[in-house]
């Protein structure tokens, strides 16, 4: 078995007894780890505040001119550091990596021109950009040597066959080989799998989570653990697809497909995070049943309207994208009012916010919860990644008729 290989910085052999699939196949002996888009972010961050050696003498300075003054000056700074000929070259390797590929496939909301001009405006300015990666990278320039230690003890220390054996209790017996996973650092997203890879935001997954003030305190002593397990989620993502996303699936109507993808997505999100939900927020906030009869009746109501022709595509994806951010964050901010107050609203949405309830993750772990709670068996769950619509019929059986807590399919 070959696995795939790629340019990286960082080749970490897998040392401990490769992991077998349940067909008794070993697995790929060996795995690799890019660290490549961190290092050249944390080299581009170097070069900047070395070519502004007067950065902070200037910011001082820029605080107290009028905000127009302010302004046109900072402008002019980004500029000079979008001209120089080392800078530039520095940017484009960066944004051309395969990480950053990667995250283009991913994003939407960012792309390079937005990376570029993030970076231009550093060290002096954290510009308005999505998920405040100025304001990520303008901070990491001030922490430029811890981090660079950190990740590169942190990605030495991951056991990824732990991870590979976690993903591989929640699949069928395969062959299943280890694929890239790629580290970046800027907060707009958290771990992810696209096009066969992982990526890995370190600050979105890890580092962002923690209060500023303590933020790069004692790096060396983070657990990766929770690395690995998250890892774990999305090996579990890549090698299930086969499963899930079958070729050749055809839709007659718009509605069939969107139903189709809705589904999917839920028993994906629900198969993958029995490798890593634990006893902390994130589960609170999916298992707060305001919130999952919130996103139940939500389902059931548009399910309802597609098949009533009550509703259109681009108002189903208008919805659909408004339960992956903007509701789960006014859910987060209700569940902090209704349950818990032992630190302030701005401190917990800090905390929390990756933790927000989406619908799709949210409903995929509440049904497999209560079915795995009701059966104790890991093969009906993982017989849902070929018969994802079984799901609903499932689930139903394991509440009371008369609750609403019950999904109409």
């Amino acid at each position: 078995m070959k696995t795939r290989l790629c340019a990286l910085t960082l080749v970490v052999p897998l040392i401990i007894g490769a992991p077998r699939c349940a067909a008794g196949e070993a697995v790929s002996p060996e795995a690799q780890l890019d660290i490549s888009a961190v290092t050249q972010l944390l080299d581009v961050l170097d070069l900047l505040v070395r070519k502004n050696p007067d950065h902070k003498t200037t910011i001082i300075q820029l605080s107290q001119m009028p905000r127009d003054s302010a302004e046109s000056e900072l402008q002019r700074l980004a500029q000079k550091n979008g001209d120089d000929p080392e800078l530039k070259s520095a940017i484009d390797s960066l944004l051309s990596s395969p990480a950053y590929k990667l995250y283009y496939k991913q994003f939407r909301n960012v792309t390079p021109e937005i990376h570029r001009k993030v970076l231009c405006a550093l060290p002096y300015w954290g510009i308005n950009s999505p998920a405040d990666i100025g304001g990520t990278l303008r901070e990491l320039c001030l922490n430029l040597d811890s981090v660079r230690s950190w990740v590169t003890t942190v990605v030495s220390r991951i056991d990824l066959n732990k991870s590979q054996r976690v993903a591989l209790q929640w699949l069928p017996p395969g062959d299943y080989p280890m694929p890239p996973i790629r580290f970046l650092y800027d907060g707009n997203g958290g771990a992810f799998a696209n096009d066969g890879d992982v990526g890995f935001d370190l600050y979105g997954s890890i580092l962002g989570s923690r209060a500023p003030a303590a933020r790069f305190a004692n790096l060396a002593g983070l657990d990766v653990n929770q690395i690995e397990l998250i890892i774990a989620h999305e090996l579990q993502h890549i090698y299930a697809a086969r499963y899930l996303y079958p070729p050749g699936r055809t839709y007659t109507t718009w509605q069939d497909k969107w139903t189709d993808r809705l589904t999917r997505t839920i028993v994906s999100e629900g198969v993958a995070m029995q490798c890593n939900v634990g006893p902390d927020m994130r589960r609170s906030l999916m298992e707060d049943t305001t919130i999952v009869r919130y996103w139940i009746s939500q389902f059931n109501e548009k399910v309802a309207a597609m098949r009533n022709n009550n509703i259109t595509e681009p108002q189903i994806s208008a919805w659909y994208d408004s339960s992956l951010q903007d509701v789960p964050r006014q859910l987060l901010v209700g569940y902090w009012k209704r349950v818990t107050h032992d630190q302030d609203s701005v401190t917990f949405m800090q905390r929390y916010i990756g933790d927000r309830p989406a619908m799709t993750y949210t409903l995929g772990w509440w049904m497999l919860g209560r079915i795995l709670r009701r059966d104790g068996n890991r093969e009906k769950v993982i017989d849902l990644l070929s018969d994802p619509s079984a799901i609903f019929k499932a689930y139903n059986e394991t509440i009371p008729a008369d609750t609403p807590l019950r999904v109409e399919f």
